[in-house]
Protein backbone atom coordinates (compact mmCIF):
# COMPACT_ATOMS: atom_id res chain seq x y z
CA UNK A 1 0.00 0.00 0.00
CA UNK A 2 1.03 3.12 -1.47
CA UNK A 3 1.91 5.96 1.45
CA UNK A 4 -1.03 8.22 1.26
CA UNK A 5 -0.53 12.13 1.54
CA UNK A 6 -1.26 14.09 4.70
CA UNK A 7 -1.84 17.31 5.99
CA UNK A 8 -1.73 18.29 2.02
CA UNK A 9 -2.65 22.96 1.15
CA UNK A 10 -6.52 24.22 -0.02
CA UNK A 11 -7.67 22.41 -2.84
CA UNK A 12 -9.15 26.14 -4.37
CA UNK A 13 -7.19 26.71 -7.01
CA UNK A 14 -4.57 25.47 -9.53
CA UNK A 15 -1.75 27.46 -8.21
CA UNK A 16 0.78 26.72 -5.65
CA UNK A 17 -0.46 28.12 -3.11
CA UNK A 18 1.35 30.11 -0.29
CA UNK A 19 5.18 29.25 0.40
CA UNK A 20 6.28 27.63 3.15
CA UNK A 21 9.35 28.68 4.84
CA UNK A 22 11.81 26.08 2.82
CA UNK A 23 15.26 25.19 2.39
CA UNK A 24 15.03 25.41 -1.69
CA UNK A 25 12.61 27.71 -3.58
CA UNK A 26 11.30 26.46 -7.19
CA UNK A 27 9.85 28.78 -9.70
CA UNK A 28 7.37 27.29 -12.03
CA UNK A 29 6.67 28.93 -14.94
CA UNK A 30 4.10 28.09 -17.22
CA UNK A 31 2.15 29.58 -20.54
CA UNK A 32 -0.15 31.05 -18.80
CA UNK A 33 2.40 33.72 -17.38
CA UNK A 34 0.27 35.85 -14.43
CA UNK A 35 -3.26 34.55 -15.84
CA UNK A 36 -5.48 31.30 -15.38
CA UNK A 37 -2.82 28.45 -15.09
CA UNK A 38 -3.44 25.81 -18.31
CA UNK A 39 -4.50 22.57 -17.30
CA UNK A 40 -1.35 20.64 -18.44
CA UNK A 41 0.62 22.50 -15.84
CA UNK A 42 -1.94 22.13 -13.06
CA UNK A 43 -1.84 18.54 -13.44
CA UNK A 44 2.18 18.40 -13.89
CA UNK A 45 3.14 21.30 -11.78
CA UNK A 46 1.02 23.35 -9.93
CA UNK A 47 -1.30 20.49 -8.41
CA UNK A 48 1.97 18.41 -7.07
CA UNK A 49 3.00 21.53 -5.24
CA UNK A 50 -0.35 22.08 -3.85
CA UNK A 51 0.66 18.16 -2.24
CA UNK A 52 4.06 19.10 -1.14
CA UNK A 53 3.06 20.34 2.49
CA UNK A 54 5.56 20.11 5.05
CA UNK A 55 8.38 19.12 2.03
CA UNK A 56 11.47 21.42 2.46
CA UNK A 57 10.90 23.14 -0.41
CA UNK A 58 8.48 26.12 -1.48
CA UNK A 59 7.33 27.29 -4.65
CA UNK A 60 5.64 30.03 -6.39
CA UNK A 61 4.59 30.89 -9.65
CA UNK A 62 6.78 33.15 -12.16
CA UNK A 63 5.60 35.88 -14.05
CA UNK A 64 8.27 35.60 -17.31
CA UNK A 65 8.91 39.18 -18.00
CA UNK A 66 9.15 39.96 -14.05
CA UNK A 67 11.90 37.08 -13.39
CA UNK A 68 13.64 38.61 -16.75
CA UNK A 69 13.71 41.48 -15.87
CA UNK A 70 15.61 40.71 -12.60
CA UNK A 71 12.45 41.81 -10.30
CA UNK A 72 11.72 38.35 -8.45
CA UNK A 73 14.29 36.89 -5.96
CA UNK A 74 16.70 34.14 -6.70
CA UNK A 75 15.61 30.79 -7.08
CA UNK A 76 17.10 27.06 -6.53
CA UNK A 77 15.01 25.21 -9.16
CA UNK A 78 13.65 26.40 -12.63
CA UNK A 79 11.02 24.45 -13.43
CA UNK A 80 9.77 25.27 -17.27
CA UNK A 81 6.45 23.51 -18.51
CA UNK A 82 5.75 22.64 -21.75
CA UNK A 83 7.00 25.80 -24.07
CA UNK A 84 6.17 28.22 -21.25
CA UNK A 85 9.02 30.34 -22.21
CA UNK A 86 8.55 33.62 -24.71
CA UNK A 87 10.31 34.19 -27.64
CA UNK A 88 10.72 37.72 -25.95
CA UNK A 89 12.07 36.95 -22.40
CA UNK A 90 13.50 33.19 -23.21
CA UNK A 91 17.16 34.60 -23.41
CA UNK A 92 16.95 36.50 -20.57
CA UNK A 93 15.64 33.82 -18.51
CA UNK A 94 17.76 31.10 -19.08
CA UNK A 95 20.91 33.89 -18.95
CA UNK A 96 19.57 34.79 -15.09
CA UNK A 97 18.82 31.55 -14.32
CA UNK A 98 23.14 30.18 -15.23
CA UNK A 99 24.56 33.33 -13.77
CA UNK A 100 22.26 32.40 -10.48
CA UNK A 101 22.84 29.03 -10.12
CA UNK A 102 19.70 27.99 -10.80
CA UNK A 103 18.97 24.61 -11.61
CA UNK A 104 16.74 24.34 -14.59
CA UNK A 105 14.00 21.36 -15.13
CA UNK A 106 12.02 21.04 -18.11
CA UNK A 107 8.36 19.13 -17.91
CA UNK A 108 6.70 17.84 -20.86
CA UNK A 109 3.53 15.76 -21.82
CA UNK A 110 3.81 16.05 -25.09
CA UNK A 111 6.25 15.47 -28.34
CA UNK A 112 7.06 19.21 -28.68
CA UNK A 113 10.73 18.53 -29.95
CA UNK A 114 10.48 16.00 -33.01
CA UNK A 115 10.38 17.04 -36.60
CA UNK A 116 6.59 15.37 -37.61
CA UNK A 117 5.38 16.54 -34.14
CA UNK A 118 6.47 20.44 -34.26
CA UNK A 119 4.97 20.48 -38.19
CA UNK A 120 1.46 18.73 -36.96
CA UNK A 121 1.61 21.47 -34.00
CA UNK A 122 2.41 24.92 -35.76
CA UNK A 123 -0.61 23.27 -38.03
CA UNK A 124 -2.87 23.47 -35.56
CA UNK A 125 -2.01 27.07 -34.37
CA UNK A 126 1.11 26.21 -31.89
CA UNK A 127 4.20 29.40 -32.13
CA UNK A 128 6.71 27.70 -34.55
CA UNK A 129 9.00 30.33 -32.34
CA UNK A 130 8.02 29.34 -29.18
CA UNK A 131 8.83 25.41 -30.45
CA UNK A 132 11.89 26.29 -31.62
CA UNK A 133 12.99 28.13 -28.31
CA UNK A 134 11.62 24.99 -26.55
CA UNK A 135 14.52 23.03 -28.52
CA UNK A 136 16.74 25.32 -27.55
CA UNK A 137 16.20 24.83 -24.23
CA UNK A 138 16.71 20.90 -24.40
CA UNK A 139 20.41 21.75 -24.33
CA UNK A 140 20.54 23.71 -21.48
CA UNK A 141 19.13 22.15 -19.02
CA UNK A 142 19.78 20.49 -15.71
CA UNK A 143 16.76 17.56 -16.14
CA UNK A 144 13.98 16.95 -18.35
CA UNK A 145 11.00 15.39 -16.79
CA UNK A 146 8.65 13.58 -19.52
CA UNK A 147 4.44 11.65 -19.02
CA UNK A 148 5.53 8.58 -20.72
CA UNK A 149 8.51 6.15 -21.65
CA UNK A 150 7.72 6.18 -25.17
CA UNK A 151 7.59 10.41 -25.14
CA UNK A 152 11.28 9.72 -22.99
CA UNK A 153 12.59 7.71 -25.99
CA UNK A 154 11.59 10.25 -28.33
CA UNK A 155 13.11 13.43 -26.20
CA UNK A 156 16.50 11.32 -25.57
CA UNK A 157 18.12 12.34 -28.57
CA UNK A 158 17.84 16.11 -28.41
CA UNK A 159 19.34 16.84 -25.07
CA UNK A 160 22.73 15.56 -22.83
CA UNK A 161 20.47 16.03 -19.88
CA UNK A 162 18.96 13.04 -17.64
CA UNK A 163 15.26 12.26 -19.06
CA UNK A 164 13.00 11.02 -16.29
CA UNK A 165 10.05 9.49 -16.09
CA UNK A 166 6.96 11.58 -14.31
CA UNK A 167 3.79 9.72 -15.36
CA UNK A 168 0.36 11.73 -15.01
CA UNK A 169 -1.33 10.87 -11.48
CA UNK A 170 -4.58 12.40 -10.17
CA UNK A 171 -4.70 14.62 -7.33
CA UNK A 172 -6.44 13.73 -4.41
CA UNK A 173 -7.16 16.85 -3.31
CA UNK A 174 -9.42 17.12 -6.28
CA UNK A 175 -10.54 13.94 -7.29
CA UNK A 176 -10.79 11.38 -3.28
CA UNK A 177 -13.83 11.79 -1.47
CA UNK A 178 -17.30 12.55 -1.96
CA UNK A 179 -18.76 15.98 -2.94
CA UNK A 180 -21.44 17.36 -0.70
CA UNK A 181 -24.65 15.11 -2.04
CA UNK A 182 -26.40 18.85 -2.44
CA UNK A 183 -23.72 19.38 -4.97
CA UNK A 184 -23.99 16.67 -7.40
CA UNK A 185 -27.07 16.17 -10.08
CA UNK A 186 -28.85 13.24 -10.34
CA UNK A 187 -29.55 11.58 -13.64
CA UNK A 188 -32.26 12.49 -15.62
CA UNK A 189 -33.84 12.12 -18.96
CA UNK A 190 -33.43 8.05 -18.36
CA UNK A 191 -34.98 7.72 -21.36
CA UNK A 192 -31.78 8.97 -23.48
CA UNK A 193 -28.63 7.62 -23.40
CA UNK A 194 -25.46 10.69 -23.04
CA UNK A 195 -21.79 9.88 -23.84
CA UNK A 196 -18.90 12.05 -23.03
CA UNK A 197 -16.03 12.97 -24.69
CA UNK A 198 -13.83 15.53 -22.64
CA UNK A 199 -10.16 16.95 -24.12
CA UNK A 200 -8.08 19.97 -25.40
CA UNK A 201 -9.71 21.79 -28.79
CA UNK A 202 -6.77 19.71 -30.94
CA UNK A 203 -9.20 16.22 -31.60
CA UNK A 204 -10.77 17.17 -34.70
CA UNK A 205 -8.88 14.33 -36.78
CA UNK A 206 -10.18 12.11 -33.27
CA UNK A 207 -13.94 13.16 -33.12
CA UNK A 208 -13.83 12.22 -36.67
CA UNK A 209 -13.10 8.34 -36.29
CA UNK A 210 -16.77 8.51 -34.14
CA UNK A 211 -18.76 9.98 -37.28
CA UNK A 212 -21.93 8.18 -37.24
CA UNK A 213 -21.46 6.34 -33.87
CA UNK A 214 -24.27 7.84 -32.17
CA UNK A 215 -27.02 7.06 -34.86
CA UNK A 216 -26.01 3.35 -34.95
CA UNK A 217 -25.88 3.23 -31.38
CA UNK A 218 -28.81 4.82 -31.02
CA UNK A 219 -29.95 1.99 -33.41
CA UNK A 220 -28.83 -1.12 -31.39
CA UNK A 221 -29.45 0.34 -27.86
CA UNK A 222 -33.56 1.35 -28.98
CA UNK A 223 -32.88 4.79 -27.52
CA UNK A 224 -31.89 8.15 -28.24
CA UNK A 225 -27.96 8.82 -28.27
CA UNK A 226 -26.10 11.94 -27.65
CA UNK A 227 -21.89 12.85 -27.94
CA UNK A 228 -21.47 15.46 -25.72
CA UNK A 229 -18.23 17.59 -25.75
CA UNK A 230 -16.49 19.26 -23.41
CA UNK A 231 -13.70 20.79 -25.29
CA UNK A 232 -12.52 18.64 -28.03
CA UNK A 233 -12.61 20.99 -31.32
CA UNK A 234 -13.34 24.52 -32.28
CA UNK A 235 -15.19 23.47 -35.57
CA UNK A 236 -18.59 21.79 -36.76
CA UNK A 237 -19.85 19.46 -34.18
CA UNK A 238 -21.29 15.66 -35.76
CA UNK A 239 -24.64 15.05 -36.01
CA UNK A 240 -25.66 13.57 -33.16
CA UNK A 241 -23.84 15.89 -30.80
CA UNK A 242 -23.43 18.67 -28.61
CA UNK A 243 -21.12 20.89 -26.83
CA UNK A 244 -21.24 21.44 -22.94
CA UNK A 245 -19.65 24.26 -21.67
CA UNK A 246 -18.35 24.08 -18.51
CA UNK A 247 -19.29 27.36 -15.87
CA UNK A 248 -15.26 27.28 -14.86
CA UNK A 249 -11.80 27.55 -16.85
CA UNK A 250 -8.98 26.47 -14.06
CA UNK A 251 -8.42 23.22 -13.88
CA UNK A 252 -9.90 22.62 -9.86
CA UNK A 253 -12.89 24.22 -11.05
CA UNK A 254 -13.46 22.13 -14.36
CA UNK A 255 -12.49 18.96 -12.25
CA UNK A 256 -15.61 19.90 -9.47
CA UNK A 257 -18.00 20.68 -12.85
CA UNK A 258 -16.98 17.52 -13.55
CA UNK A 259 -17.68 15.47 -10.75
CA UNK A 260 -20.82 17.62 -10.45
CA UNK A 261 -22.11 16.11 -13.21
CA UNK A 262 -20.89 12.21 -13.00
CA UNK A 263 -24.30 11.05 -13.09
CA UNK A 264 -24.91 12.61 -16.40
CA UNK A 265 -23.01 10.25 -18.44
CA UNK A 266 -23.70 7.19 -18.85
CA UNK A 267 -20.56 6.50 -20.56
CA UNK A 268 -17.05 7.85 -22.11
CA UNK A 269 -15.34 7.73 -25.33
CA UNK A 270 -11.90 8.23 -26.13
CA UNK A 271 -10.78 7.79 -29.86
CA UNK A 272 -7.14 8.36 -30.95
CA UNK A 273 -6.01 8.11 -34.27
CA UNK A 274 -3.03 5.56 -35.00
CA UNK A 275 -0.18 8.17 -35.49
CA UNK A 276 3.07 8.52 -34.14
CA UNK A 277 2.63 11.81 -32.24
CA UNK A 278 -0.40 10.46 -30.14
CA UNK A 279 1.93 7.58 -29.38
CA UNK A 280 3.58 9.40 -27.03
CA UNK A 281 0.52 10.59 -25.16
CA UNK A 282 -0.48 9.68 -21.54
CA UNK A 283 -3.50 7.99 -20.10
CA UNK A 284 -4.66 10.81 -18.34
CA UNK A 285 -8.08 10.62 -20.08
CA UNK A 286 -8.92 7.60 -18.99
CA UNK A 287 -7.71 8.10 -14.81
CA UNK A 288 -9.99 11.29 -15.06
CA UNK A 289 -13.23 8.88 -16.54
CA UNK A 290 -12.37 6.33 -14.07
CA UNK A 291 -12.42 8.61 -11.27
CA UNK A 292 -15.89 9.88 -12.48
CA UNK A 293 -17.29 6.64 -11.97
CA UNK A 294 -17.86 6.72 -16.19
CA UNK A 295 -16.85 3.46 -17.78
CA UNK A 296 -14.84 4.42 -21.09
CA UNK A 297 -14.59 2.96 -24.39
CA UNK A 298 -10.87 4.05 -26.10
CA UNK A 299 -9.00 3.04 -29.39
CA UNK A 300 -6.41 0.64 -29.04
CA UNK A 301 -3.72 2.60 -30.15
CA UNK A 302 -1.16 4.47 -28.31
CA UNK A 303 -1.20 4.96 -24.33
CA UNK A 304 -4.64 3.02 -24.86
CA UNK A 305 -3.55 -0.14 -26.49
CA UNK A 306 -1.76 -1.38 -23.20
CA UNK A 307 -4.33 0.24 -20.45
CA UNK A 308 -5.43 -1.46 -17.52
CA UNK A 309 -8.98 -3.36 -18.04
CA UNK A 310 -10.15 -1.40 -15.38
CA UNK A 311 -9.57 1.43 -17.40
CA UNK A 312 -11.29 0.95 -20.87
CA UNK A 313 -12.73 -1.57 -23.10
CA UNK A 314 -10.95 -1.64 -26.46
CA UNK A 315 -12.90 -1.21 -29.55
CA UNK A 316 -11.58 -0.46 -32.94
CA UNK A 317 -13.75 -0.15 -35.96
CA UNK A 318 -17.07 1.11 -35.72
CA UNK A 319 -19.03 -2.16 -35.07
CA UNK A 320 -16.57 -2.82 -31.69
CA UNK A 321 -17.23 0.99 -30.89
CA UNK A 322 -20.90 0.12 -31.02
CA UNK A 323 -20.15 -3.27 -29.41
CA UNK A 324 -18.47 -1.84 -26.22
CA UNK A 325 -20.43 1.31 -25.70
CA UNK A 326 -23.46 -0.99 -25.97
CA UNK A 327 -21.78 -3.49 -23.22
CA UNK A 328 -20.99 -0.08 -21.31
CA UNK A 329 -24.76 1.18 -21.43
CA UNK A 330 -25.75 -1.62 -20.49
CA UNK A 331 -23.99 -2.46 -17.32
CA UNK A 332 -24.19 1.17 -16.38
CA UNK A 333 -27.85 0.58 -16.31
CA UNK A 334 -27.71 -2.67 -14.61
CA UNK A 335 -24.39 -2.40 -11.94
CA UNK A 336 -24.71 1.43 -11.57
CA UNK A 337 -21.76 3.99 -11.85
CA UNK A 338 -18.60 2.02 -12.28
CA UNK A 339 -17.05 2.20 -8.92
CA UNK A 340 -14.23 -0.50 -9.40
CA UNK A 341 -12.76 1.69 -12.03
CA UNK A 342 -12.80 5.02 -9.65
CA UNK A 343 -11.16 2.48 -6.98
CA UNK A 344 -8.46 1.06 -8.77
CA UNK A 345 -7.46 4.59 -9.87
CA UNK A 346 -7.58 6.30 -6.69
CA UNK A 347 -5.52 3.43 -5.24
CA UNK A 348 -2.60 2.97 -8.27
CA UNK A 349 -2.65 6.46 -10.00
CA UNK A 350 -3.19 8.98 -7.70
CA UNK A 351 -0.45 11.38 -6.03
CA UNK A 352 0.72 10.10 -2.32
CA UNK A 353 3.47 11.15 -0.35
CA UNK A 354 6.22 8.68 -2.10
CA UNK A 355 5.48 10.08 -5.54
CA UNK A 356 5.49 14.05 -4.65
CA UNK A 357 9.04 12.85 -2.76
CA UNK A 358 10.04 11.56 -5.90
CA UNK A 359 9.26 14.60 -8.09
CA UNK A 360 10.74 16.84 -5.36
CA UNK A 361 14.00 14.65 -6.41
CA UNK A 362 13.61 14.79 -9.56
CA UNK A 363 13.21 18.98 -9.77
CA UNK A 364 16.53 19.10 -7.18
CA UNK A 365 18.61 16.35 -8.56
CA UNK A 366 18.53 14.20 -5.44
CA UNK A 367 16.64 11.39 -4.25
CA UNK A 368 14.19 10.04 -6.05
CA UNK A 369 15.90 11.16 -9.66
CA UNK A 370 16.64 7.77 -10.97
CA UNK A 371 15.62 6.83 -14.76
Amino acid sequence: MRRRLRGAGAASGDGPGRPQDAGATVGILDKGGSGSVPPSAAIRAHRRARNSAGSPLAFERLDPAEYAAGRTGRLDVLLVVRDALPVAQARRVVDRAASEGTRVVLDLDDDLVTEHATARLVGQGYDAERLAVLRDLLGEVATVTVSTAVLADLVRPSTDAPVLLLPNELDPLLWAGEPPPGDVEPMSEQDQVRLLYMGSKTHQGDLALLDGLPRALAKRLGAPVTLELVGVTAGEVPEGTRRLVPDKSNYAGFVRWLRRHRHRWHAAVAPLEDTPFNASKSDLKLLEYAALEVAAVASPTGPYACADPALALPAGDRAAWVDALEVAVRQRAERGPAADARAWVLEHRTMTEDSVAAWHGMLTGGAGAGT
